[in-house]
């Protein structure tokens, strides 16, 4: 499962707007869900391949971005330390950070 899938499960996670991107990483279009509210917790996704991949949900507490909320991605055997952050949940969906999103038509490397 390459970055793409797994922010295409982040967005049906939250059910909000969020941007699909082809494997270039250009927008192709936007989608809408309905709202749904998703609570500050730890999520594990499990496609159709049983493929499955964990993210959390957290409120930053402390520095700059504190009382945003942040979506992360287990990436590590530490269910409670190795979680990658990679952009914010709000009430209008995920936005990933630009690090995120690949450059140039290239695939993020992440």
């Amino acid at each position: 499962m390459d970055f793409q899938d797994k922010m295409m499960i982040v967005a049906a996670l939250v059910g909000a707007l969020v941007l699909i991107l082809k494997p270039e990483n250009k927008v192709m279009e936007q989608q809408t869900a309905p709202v749904a509210k998703v609570f500050n917790g730890t999520y594990t996704i499990t496609s159709p391949t049983g493929a499955h991949r964990t993210f959390r949900i957290r409120t930053a507490l402390h520095g700059d971005m504190k009382g945003k909320r942040l979506v992360e991605l287990l990436v590590g055997p530490d269910n409670e330390n190795n979680f990658q952050p990679f952009g914010f949940v709000d009430d209008n969906g995920v936005a990933v950070w630009k690090k995120y999103r690949g450059q140039d038509g290239k695939p993020s490397i992440h």
